[in-house]
């Protein structure tokens, strides 16, 4: 606590738990750094960090908090895929731009150039494998992501590491599902629609026929009459 009243601002608060966004706090006034700590002692935040931990877990640190610097005007949001495989060597995957709700700083999707995947690979494949040596040293092995902010200057720095399946995962094992039919980029994002699934292959048969619509889960309330669902779209370049 004595971290975060000290911290000179502007910080990102991460919990243990996150996605999407969600979970972290972007703190840039006193008047932030008040409110989340009111909201952390006396609105039941810290409750809730607590009440995950138990004595299987306790080694995890699930109760603590990560303070962080932001990084300002950056002028790329990079996220990159890997496998670290039971040797300790990483497999690179894919790397794509992350979309950012500017106004609530979520993350709302992912968009890929499959024709600049090798640049991307030879770019990024030693902060790579420095990432995934450090995860196997922990006994890691398994998919997992980090998030990349480029400055002005070139620099390239790791905001998160997403130590499981990412969002934008799928990106890369739909590669050639996308090139083998002429669409060398694609986007990945949630969607809500007032309708059912079959309803909505309906709308879009002709694209789900030529293999540009995917869809990679959906879930219907009924009750709403409402579908939450993520899909992937292929495209024959970004600016499709």
């Amino acid at each position: 606590m004595t971290d975060l009243r000290k911290h000179p601002l502007p910080i990102v608060v991460k919990g243990n738990q996150s996605f999407g966004g969600a979970g972290t706090w972007v703190l840039t006034s006193e008047e932030d750094r008040e409110n989340f700590i009111d909201d952390l002692m006396t609105g039941g935040l810290l409750r809730k960090l607590l009440s995950y931990i138990t004595a299987s877990n306790e080694h995890l640190n699930l109760g603590k908090v990560v303070i962080q610097e932001v990084v300002h005007d950056p002028v790329r949001d990079v996220g990159l895929n890997f496998f670290v495989k039971a040797d300790g060597t990483s497999e690179f995957l894919a790397a794509s731009e992350q979309m950012i709700d500017r106004v609530s700083s979520a993350w709302i999707g992912s968009t890929i150039d499959y024709s600049e995947q090798d640049k991307w690979r030879k770019d990024l494949e030693p902060r790579m494998n420095q990432i995934g040596s450090w995860l196997h040293e922990h006994a890691y092995v398994g998919p997992a992501g980090a998030d990349i902010l480029e400055t002005k200057s070139g620099e390239r720095l790791i905001v998160d590491l997403n130590v499981r399946t990412t969002g934008s995962l799928c990106l890369s094992l739909l590669s050639k599902h996308f090139t083998s039919r002429g669409l060398n980029a694609a986007s990945s994002f949630s969607i809500t629609v007032e309708q059912d699934r079959d309803q909505f292959i309906d709308t879009w048969r002709d694209k789900f026929k030529e293999g540009r619509f995917i869809i990679v889960a959906w879930y219907h309330e009924a009750s709403l009459g409402q579908s939450y669902a993520n899909v992937v779209i292929g495209a024959e370049d970004q600016a499709a």
